[in-house]
């Protein structure tokens, strides 16, 4: 889930997932950029083991870029694990 839902390319967006995992581990936000092609990390996390919820603050784009405006954005978490 991303609150808000909409808004300007420069704001603030907070992304939310659930997570269950046995071990600790690094969670990563990643937004598309359409300008660049490419997946960009915007922010970090951990989570501890067991059952939680990942919250990741973080303004989607550094720049304007037009190909985005008018589009939902695409976003993923990723889970890196040590070992």
């Amino acid at each position: 889930a991303v609150i808000p839902t909409r808004g300007k390319w420069n704001e603030s967006f907070t992304y939310t997932a659930e997570a269950a995992s046995s071990v600790s581990a690094r969670v990563a936000l990643e937004v598309y950029n359409p300008c660049s092609r490419e997946w960009v990390e915007r922010a970090s996390g951990t989570i501890a083991p067991g059952d939680s919820q990942v919250n990741l603050t973080a303004k989607p784009f550094r720049y304007r870029c037009s190909e985005a405006e008018g589009d939902d954005a695409s976003y993923r978490f990723a889970a890196l694990f040590e070992g």
